[in-house]
């Protein structure tokens, strides 16, 4: 193969890993622009469905992946797994119906297929920005905070392609409503 093929090659396996990206961060920002402040109580505390760590986000929206066109509630959850075998990480994403809030407000997991929507990547990250405290956060949680963070960013770093040069992709959103609980 030729210096120019090879060249050719890499340049458009650059440009393909940045696209899926760029894609999958797009698909991201229209699923929290459909945030949902699904309400819940714990006794006499009531707050929004919502949680938020570097590596887990788990809220209800009301845009789906899987089934376009429907106008329904779902609780989605976005989780950075750890690949052993190549030492980076995936971004896993589940959908399920949200009927009620039982399982958010017991902790418990989201039921929905999980499927990866990011591979092979050096670092995956979530950060919430918090008016009150004028930060950025690791972790978010709505139980305490009584609303949704001001600002979600999500954070990838991915190797380029035969280099040893990190390229970083984010994104910033606004969730649509910020009431409290």
């Amino acid at each position: 193969m030729s210096l120019g093929s090879r060249a050719w090659d890499h340049g458009e396996e650059m440009s393909n890993d940045s696209q899926k990206i760029r894609i999958s961060l797009g698909l991201i920002a229209k699923q929290l622009k459909s945030i949902y402040p699904f309400p819940l109580r714990k006794g006499t505390i009531s707050y929004v469905a919502f949680n938020g760590k570097e590596n887990l986000l788990d809220f209800v929206s009301t845009y789906s992946f899987t089934t376009k066109g429907i106008e329904a509630m779902f609780r989605v959850t976005y989780q950075v797994k750890n690949d052993k075998k190549n030492e980076k990480e995936n971004l896993l994403v589940q959908e399920e119906w949200m009927l009620d809030g039982k399982k958010f407000k017991e902790g418990k997991g989201n039921e929905g297929i999980a499927w990866s929507l990011i591979k092979n990547a050096e670092s995956i990250r979530f950060s919430f920005y918090d008016l009150d405290e004028e930060k950025w956060l690791k972790e978010w949680k709505a139980e305490e905070k009584k609303s949704l963070p001001a600002l979600i960013k999500v954070t990838i770093t991915k190797m380029k392609p035969g280099k040893k040069a990190l390229e970083n992709f984010s994104i910033i959103i606004e969730p649509p409503v910020r009431e409290k609980g």
